[in-house]
């Protein structure tokens, strides 16, 4: 009886060492079809060096499309209107604050 147990423990070991070998192999397989066309892309780029650019073209680039067709300084004077702002939207409030009085006061009423 111990000698059929032991065959069937060595049938269980090398099935299951199969199995492993076989699941690696497959997943091996898969791998190595997922990484060809990378290593097919990168092979037959042609690789140039890179060149450095002038310490100029780094603050000209953001400024290429900005529409600007003058140059020099502008003589414009801007007004800042953050005052003019404030003020109006001050008196909008106090104005709507009015209007809610009055119909809380004709609701009373």
């Amino acid at each position: 009886m111990d000698n059929n147990s032991n065959k069937s423990n060595n049938i269980k070991n090398t099935l299951q060492r199969r199995n492993k070998l076989f699941a690696f192999g497959i997943l091996g397989v898969i791998g190595l079809g997922l990484l060809f066309p990378l290593y097919y892309i990168t092979s037959k780029q042609d690789k140039q060096k890179i060149e450095k650019y002038s310490k100029g073209s780094g603050v000209r680039g953001s400024f290429l499309n900005s529409g600007s067709s003058d140059i020099g300084k502008d003589t414009t004077t801007y007004k800042n209107n953050y005052e003019e702002h404030k003020r109006k939207m001050t008196e909008k409030h106090i104005i709507e604050d009015i209007n809610k009085n009055n119909n809380n006061n004709d609701n009373k009423n």
